[in-house]
Formats: C-alpha cells, sequence, structure tokens
C-alpha cells in the first residue's frame, strides 16, 4: 500500500483564512451605515446651514442679551400666525406681566431662510388696534425662520419662531 505524501506548504494552502472575509464583511457592513445616513441627509429638505457661523453666534448672543433683559422687565411678545396665500400674516401683541396689551415704539418681523442665503428680508409691521401686524411673504416652500422685533423705551423685545410654507 502505497502512503501519497503532501507536502507541508501545499497542505496550508487549502485552508482558507477566516480574517479577509471578516475584515471585508465588516467593511462592507460600514459602508451600509454610511449609506443610510446619508440617504437620510438627503431626503431632508432643509438642512440648517450657517454661512457665516462667526456672525450668527453674534446675533445669537444679542438675541439671548435681549430676552434676558425682557424677562427682567416682565415683558414678552405674543406671536400670532395666520398662513395666507404667498406668506403667512404675523399679528404682533407687547405683553406685561399680568398679560395686558403695552404700546411700542416701532416694531418689525425679519425673514430668514436657514438653508439658502439671499432670501433674507425685514418687514416693517403696522399698528392697529390690538398691537402690530405684517404680512411676511414666503416665497419659497420649506422652513423659515421669523424672529420679530418690538422697540418701547430703548428696549428691544425678540421672539423668533420657525414656520414651514408651502407644504
Amino acid at each position: 500500500m502505497a502512503v501519497e505524501t503532501v507536502p507541508i506548504a501545499h497542505r496550508h494552502a487549502q485552508r482558507r483564512e477566516p480574517w479577509p472575509l471578516a475584515i471585508g464583511g465588516v467593511l462592507l457592513g460600514m459602508a451600509g451605515v454610511l449609506a443610510v445616513f446619508f440617504g437620510v441627509a438627503v431626503s431632508h429638505p432643509d438642512p440648517v446651514l450657517v454661512a457665516d457661523a462667526y456672525a450668527a453666534s453674534g446675533r445669537y448672543d444679542a438675541a439671548l442679551r435681549a430676552a434676558g433683559r425682557a424677562t427682567a422687565l416682565g415683558l414678552r411678545l405674543d406671536l400670532t400666525l395666520a398662513p395666507a396665500p404667498g406668506g403667512t400674516r404675523v399679528a404682533l401683541r407687547l405683553l406685561d406681566r399680568e398679560g395686558e396689551a403695552l404700546t411700542a415704539d416701532r416694531a418689525w418681523v425679519h425673514r430668514e431662510r436657514p438653508t439658502q442665503g439671499g432670501l433674507d428680508a425685514t418687514v416693517e409691521a403696522i399698528a392697529d388696534g390690538a398691537g402690530w401686524s405684517a404680512f411676511v411673504p414666503l416665497p419659497l416652500a420649506g422652513r423659515w425662520l421669523l424672529e420679530a422685533r418690538v422697540e418701547r423705551g430703548g428696549e428691544t423685545i425678540v421672539s423668533q419662531i420657525g414656520v414651514e410654507s408651502g407644504r
């Protein structure tokens, strides 16, 4: 009876190592997770972008200071939004601690599209019997940020609200 001898190098060549397949599987899994993240990011209609983060932080700080002063004075700004064709109608009322309406010197609404530059605009509000009102045109569908400001006796009271338009 003849015994066949196989060289040792040939025996190792027939055995498969699991590491290349395991590493390949992990890399494919990571690529799948990244594809899901990319799909979620692309599917969101309005990603929030800031062109100038330094300037945005200064505006944010100013809004926080104004909110702190208004709270210390017991003032708040009541906003009522009513969707209208081509935009939204904003009613503003300045209220004291007890909820009584106060008069103001000036009021305006600033619109900002967080995802797109060049569409920011400020609309002066018109005084009416109950406070102030303004029609803010929203030319594109999507998310808008409205910042209402009222001046009274040298103090500025600010209120921000997000609006979805055209959906």
